[in-house]
């Protein structure tokens, strides 16, 4: 009885491992299939495109924002220039024409 016992674990245990191989085979195929899928088609995050689309944008948006307080300043400037000049000839033409009038 012993002996019967035996040999049907051994028929058990020979039945699994066969089936635990033939599962690893399948699954080796699958898995290698599944990562050239993915590989293909790019089903995964790209840390670059995430690195452009986050940082890069944000430096950029920054870059942009300086050189417009640049310009907004450098404007400003030249609007006070222009009123400082059209003042200046503004009271010149008037001395001109008190010196006239006089």
């Amino acid at each position: 009885m012993n002996a019967r016992a035996r040999r049907e674990q051994q028929i058990r245990t020979m039945g699994k491992l066969q089936c635990l191989n033939v599962s690893k085979n399948f699954l080796r195929g699958c898995f290698m299939g599944t990562m050239k899928q993915l590989a293909k088609h790019s089903f995964w995050r790209d840390s670059f495109k995430d690195q452009l689309s986050v940082t890069f944008k944000d430096d950029l948006l920054s870059q942009v924002f300086t050189e417009n307080s640049k310009y907004t300043q450098a404007g400003s400037l030249l609007d006070t220039l222009a009123v400082d000049h059209m003042d200046a000839i503004k009271t010149q033409k008037e001395q001109i024409k008190n010196n006239k009038i006089l």
